[in-house]
Protein backbone atom coordinates (compact mmCIF):
# COMPACT_ATOMS: atom_id res chain seq x y z
CA UNK A 1 0.00 0.00 0.00
CA UNK A 2 1.20 3.54 -0.75
CA UNK A 3 1.85 5.82 2.24
CA UNK A 4 0.17 9.26 2.17
CA UNK A 5 -1.91 8.31 -0.86
CA UNK A 6 -5.08 10.16 -1.85
CA UNK A 7 -8.26 8.88 -0.24
CA UNK A 8 -9.54 7.37 -3.50
CA UNK A 9 -6.35 5.34 -3.98
CA UNK A 10 -6.40 4.11 -0.38
CA UNK A 11 -10.03 3.08 -0.72
CA UNK A 12 -9.32 1.27 -3.99
CA UNK A 13 -6.33 -0.56 -2.50
CA UNK A 14 -8.33 -1.67 0.53
CA UNK A 15 -11.15 -2.88 -1.70
CA UNK A 16 -8.73 -5.05 -3.66
CA UNK A 17 -6.97 -6.35 -0.55
CA UNK A 18 -10.18 -7.24 1.27
CA UNK A 19 -12.49 -8.43 -1.49
CA UNK A 20 -14.75 -10.17 1.02
CA UNK A 21 -14.93 -7.23 3.42
CA UNK A 22 -17.67 -4.65 3.76
CA UNK A 23 -17.43 -0.93 3.03
CA UNK A 24 -16.78 -0.09 6.69
CA UNK A 25 -12.93 -0.30 6.59
CA UNK A 26 -12.87 2.09 3.64
CA UNK A 27 -15.01 4.59 5.53
CA UNK A 28 -12.77 4.28 8.59
CA UNK A 29 -9.62 4.91 6.54
CA UNK A 30 -11.24 7.90 4.83
CA UNK A 31 -12.28 9.39 8.19
CA UNK A 32 -8.81 8.82 9.66
CA UNK A 33 -7.04 10.45 6.71
CA UNK A 34 -9.43 13.42 6.70
CA UNK A 35 -9.13 13.88 10.47
CA UNK A 36 -5.33 13.67 10.33
CA UNK A 37 -5.01 16.25 7.56
CA UNK A 38 -7.49 18.53 9.31
CA UNK A 39 -5.54 18.45 12.58
CA UNK A 40 -2.24 19.11 10.80
CA UNK A 41 -3.68 21.99 8.80
CA UNK A 42 -5.31 23.35 11.95
CA UNK A 43 -1.93 23.28 13.74
CA UNK A 44 -0.30 25.21 10.88
CA UNK A 45 -3.15 27.72 10.73
CA UNK A 46 -2.89 28.55 14.41
CA UNK A 47 0.91 28.61 14.31
CA UNK A 48 0.99 31.07 11.41
CA UNK A 49 -2.19 33.16 11.83
CA UNK A 50 -1.13 36.54 10.35
CA UNK A 51 2.62 35.99 10.59
CA UNK A 52 5.40 35.08 8.19
CA UNK A 53 7.56 32.39 9.76
CA UNK A 54 10.63 30.42 8.81
CA UNK A 55 10.42 26.64 8.70
CA UNK A 56 12.38 26.41 11.95
CA UNK A 57 10.02 28.80 13.77
CA UNK A 58 6.97 26.98 12.41
CA UNK A 59 8.33 23.66 13.63
CA UNK A 60 8.92 25.15 17.10
CA UNK A 61 5.38 26.57 17.26
CA UNK A 62 3.83 23.26 16.19
CA UNK A 63 6.12 21.38 18.56
CA UNK A 64 7.92 19.10 16.09
CA UNK A 65 11.64 18.55 15.67
CA UNK A 66 11.96 16.13 12.73
CA UNK A 67 12.20 18.30 9.61
CA UNK A 68 11.46 15.62 6.95
CA UNK A 69 8.28 14.52 8.77
CA UNK A 70 7.17 18.13 9.21
CA UNK A 71 7.70 18.85 5.51
CA UNK A 72 5.94 15.68 4.37
CA UNK A 73 2.99 15.73 6.76
CA UNK A 74 2.37 19.43 7.32
CA UNK A 75 4.00 21.78 4.82
CA UNK A 76 3.58 19.87 1.54
CA UNK A 77 -0.14 19.06 2.05
CA UNK A 78 -0.85 22.68 3.03
CA UNK A 79 1.05 23.99 0.00
CA UNK A 80 -0.77 21.51 -2.25
CA UNK A 81 -4.15 22.55 -0.85
CA UNK A 82 -3.40 26.22 -1.50
CA UNK A 83 -3.59 27.12 2.19
CA UNK A 84 0.08 28.00 2.56
CA UNK A 85 2.52 29.81 0.30
CA UNK A 86 6.21 30.68 0.38
CA UNK A 87 7.68 34.18 0.34
CA UNK A 88 10.21 33.32 -2.39
CA UNK A 89 8.49 30.77 -4.65
CA UNK A 90 11.23 30.83 -7.31
CA UNK A 91 13.97 30.18 -4.74
CA UNK A 92 12.92 27.35 -2.38
CA UNK A 93 16.29 27.41 -0.59
CA UNK A 94 16.42 31.18 -0.09
CA UNK A 95 18.12 31.92 3.25
CA UNK A 96 15.22 34.13 4.35
CA UNK A 97 12.46 31.85 3.09
CA UNK A 98 9.26 32.23 5.08
CA UNK A 99 5.82 30.67 4.99
CA UNK A 100 2.53 32.53 5.15
CA UNK A 101 -1.17 31.83 4.72
CA UNK A 102 -2.89 32.43 1.41
CA UNK A 103 -6.28 34.18 1.22
CA UNK A 104 -7.86 30.72 1.36
CA UNK A 105 -5.75 29.88 4.41
CA UNK A 106 -6.67 33.12 6.17
CA UNK A 107 -10.37 32.53 5.48
CA UNK A 108 -10.09 29.01 6.89
CA UNK A 109 -8.17 30.30 9.93
CA UNK A 110 -10.82 32.96 10.63
CA UNK A 111 -13.62 30.41 10.23
CA UNK A 112 -11.98 27.94 12.63
CA UNK A 113 -11.10 30.68 15.12
CA UNK A 114 -14.71 31.94 15.21
CA UNK A 115 -16.07 28.40 15.66
CA UNK A 116 -13.65 27.64 18.50
CA UNK A 117 -14.79 30.60 20.63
Amino acid sequence: MVDNAPEELVAEQIKHLNRTSTVQPTEQVTEQVTEQVTEQVRALLFALSNEQLSLKMLMEKVGLKHRPTFLENYINPALGAGILKVLYPDKPNHPRQKYLLTAKGLALYNEIRVNVK
